[in-house]
């Protein structure tokens, strides 16, 4: 029986690399909950509680693909054609969308009985976060578009 991962066509080393960079990742973000709790048992805050595990888990999240576009691992091997990869990032972006109207509506007016709304402050480093996020990986995956472009020139060349 196949795995999820050979139904959609990743080969061997894309899967190794994809499963290497998330246990990386997955425990870097245990390590910096930890950490992040630690800071909060000594009196620390740099955010309010949901937000600063939000802005850790986009982070980490940002990474994640930011190294899978440069490892070549985000796209299956058998999609080659650019337009294909261009189709493959719409839901990417869908998602980026969605969670930014999503924070937009809990940056609402904060009252004393509300606590599920973020502050201005916590809704604008979350809005940093995803944004920067997305615009690396964007850059990265233009940066990788453009290399494999030259490589693919290279070899109608020879």
């Amino acid at each position: 029986m196949k795995t999820k991962s050979e139904r959609q066509g990743f080969d061997e080393m894309q899967r190794r690399g994809r499963d290497r960079i998330g246990n990386q990742l997955f425990a870097l973000l245990y390590f910096l909950l930890m950490c992040n709790s630690l800071l909060h048992h000594y009196g620390v805050k740099w955010l309010e509680a949901p937000a600063d595990s939000m802005v850790l888990a986009t982070a980490c999240m940002g990474v994640y693909i930011i190294r899978l576009i440069m490892m070549g691992a985000y796209l299956p091997a058998r999609v080659q054609d650019t337009r294909k990869s261009l189709i493959a990032m719409i839901p990417v972006f869908i998602f980026a969308f969605i969670l930014a109207g999503f924070l937009a509506k809990m940056a609402g007016p904060r009252t004393p009985g509300d606590s599920g709304a973020l502050s201005a402050r916590d809704n604008s480093i979350l809005m940093i976060t995803l944004i920067v996020c997305w615009v690396v990986s964007i850059v990265v995956l233009a940066v990788k578009w453009r290399q494999s472009k030259r490589h693919s020139a290279e070899d109608e060349e020879d």
